[in-house]
């Protein structure tokens, strides 16, 4: 899979995600350009939305949580969002942002550095297993196939 195509799939991911809150809070919008702190505000709470799409949690288990891209801070240590809704081939999470990193500190889990396929920077991040992030998410959705 290339950049172009994650980014793709990212995109439906958050327009499927803006659409469901949209249902509850008809203001919500999505985030436009390029540096932004989330993807989705929602004024009626004054919150933010980030989206995340994993194409392989599927297939190994695992979430994939970036903390660090090309040396600086970045994904779960510079986010500004209240939630992370977590997108997989099978099933979306919505996390408490702070209950993410209070997960992430008490749990030490393994973490991977090397450059992404398609990327060109090299990243750092976090390696869930899916039931623990399941376990700590306020809702948890199955994607009918």
């Amino acid at each position: 899979m290339t950049f172009e195509d994650d980014l793709a799939t990212g995109m439906i991911a958050e327009q499927r995600i803006l659409f469901k809150v949209q249902g509850r809070y008809p203001l919500a919008f999505q985030m436009q350009g390029k540096v932004k702190a989330f993807d989705i505000f929602v004024p009626e709470v004054m919150r933010g939305i980030e989206v995340k799409n994993d194409s392989k949690a599927h297939r190994t288990g695992n979430v994939f949580i970036e903390y660090e891209c090309d040396g600086s801070g970045s994904g779960i240590t510079t986010t500004l969002a209240h939630t992370w809704v977590y997108c997989t081939k099978e099933k979306e999470y919505w996390v408490l942002v702070e209950a993410l990193r209070g997960h992430i500190e008490q749990s030490k889990p393994r973490t991977w550095c090397n450059q992404p396929e398609g990327a060109v920077t090299v990243v750092r991040a976090y390696i869930i297993p899916s039931s623990e992030v399941e376990a700590i998410s306020e809702g948890v959705f199955n994607y009918e196939n």
